[in-house]
This record gives structure tokens, C-alpha cells and sequence, in this order.
């Protein structure tokens, strides 16, 4: 096959990093939104990265298997525990207002009930990196390494470029302004909301019920 080894994986880490890189473009993204809407765009952009993500990783399956180290059983551990709180933090990027970073909820903010956002100002990346980092250690092997070693690296300039987007829509000094206001509330209101805890569970338990059928490995027997 000419997309054998680790053909595939290359091709489709390119796409994958290349619709980012176009989305990124000076002009693009409000071209798009001007053209789809904002809401439109957001749900076909996170459709489409959740696809390609998606081939990233059904590729790195079929690649062959070269080892960098020895899988580490603590590492499961690490994972399966560290998961609730992946979940979570990408719920929260879902239902929880958040004018700082990417967000789906579009109410107005209120910083004196600030949510998540008060403690974790980007918590889809946050998400991210936590679960990119534990799979690679989880992996080590190359595939692994060249599926999430990159979406480590975004998660990590993600906040970088999120808060740029947000001093775009909002203003740095009304960015400000909120962070000056969630400084003085109390710690019970900037903690993730009942709805986003429960649903976060959801997710993960689904996660983990899935993680077997879908990609061959299931983390509850590892830790069984």
C-alpha cells in the first residue's frame, strides 16, 4: 500500500495540523464566521477536528508498533483517575460561559459567578494537555509519541492564542476588569457547576466504556 507503515499516520497528522494552521490565519476565521455564523462555524469546526482526530488515531492503530520506552502500569492508575477531571474541564468548555478561551456557551458573563473560568481560564487546553500528556507516557511508542506529541504542543500555545482571539472580541481592559472582579469572589463561585460535574462524570464513564470497542484497549482492565 502507498499509505502503508506509517504513511497514513504522516498524511493524516498533516491534515490534521493543517486545518488548524488555516483556521488560524489572519482573516480566515472571521471570514468563516461571516459567512456560516458563529454558531455554525464553531459546530462544524469542532466536527471537523473531532474527525480528524478521530483518522489521527485509527491511523497510529494501524501503524506498526516500534517501542521508545516500556509501558509503565502506574501510568494507567494515573490515567483512569486522571480522567474525571479531563472530563470535566472539557464539559465545562462545552455549557460554562467563558469569555478568555474557546467556549460553545454564549451568555453573558458574569464575573461575579464566574464558573470554572474563575480558577481554569482555558479548560478545554487545560483538558488537552493532561490528556495528551498521559498518553504519551501511557504509549511509548513512536505512533503514540507522533499522535500526541503534537496535540500536546497545541494545547499549550493554545492559551496563547485564545486569549489574543478574546482581547480581539472583548477589549484587553474589560478582560481585565473581569479578572480584577473574579479576584475578590469567593472560591465556591468560581468551582465547575453541579450540571457541569455530573455531565463531565457522564462523559468519562462513556469514555471509559467506549475506550475498549473503539480503540482495542480497555484502561478498567488495566487497572483491574
Amino acid at each position: 500500500m502507498v499509505l502503508g507503515g506509517f504513511g497514513e499516520l504522516a498524511l493524516a497528522l498533516v491534515v490534521f495540523l493543517g486545518s488548524h494552521a488555516v483556521a488560524g490565519l489572519p482573516g480566515a476565521r472571521s471570514r468563516l464566521v461571516s459567512a456560516l455564523g458563529e454558531r455554525v462555524y464553531l459546530v462544524a469546526y469542532s466536527l471537523l477536528s473531532l474527525g480528524l482526530v478521530g483518522w489521527v488515531i485509527s491511523a497510529a492503530l494501524r501503524a506498526p508498533y516500534l517501542e521508545l520506552w516500556p509501558p509503565q502500569s502506574w501510568v494507567a492508575y494515573l490515567l483512569v483517575g486522571g480522567m474525571p477531571i479531563v472530563s470535566i474541564l472539557w464539559t465545562a468548555s462545552l455549557i460554562e460561559a467563558n469569555p478568555f478561551s474557546l467556549s460553545f456557551n454564549r451568555r453573558a458573563f458574569d464575573p461575579q459567578r464566574p464558573g470554572l473560568a474563575g480558577l481554569v481560564r482555558h479548560p478545554l487546553f487545560a483538558g488537552m494537555a493532561l490528556w495528551a500528556a498521559g498518553h504519551v507516557l501511557a504509549n511509548g511508542d513512536l505512533a503514540g509519541l507522533l499522535v500526541f506529541g503534537p496535540m500536546l504542543v497545541l494545547s499549550l500555545l493554545g492559551p496563547r492564542i485564545a486569549r489574543r482571539k478574546a482581547a480581539r472580541r472583548h477589549g484587553a481592559e474589560r478582560l481585565a476588569q473581569w479578572e480584577r472582579a473574579m479576584a475578590t469572589v469567593p472560591l465556591s463561585q468560581k468551582l465547575p457547576t453541579g450540571r457541569t460535574v455530573l455531565y463531565g462524570l457522564l462523559l468519562y464513564f462513556a469514555l471509559l466504556r467506549l475506550h475498549g470497542p473503539l480503540f482495542g484497549i480497555d484502561p478498567a482492565a488495566l487497572v483491574g
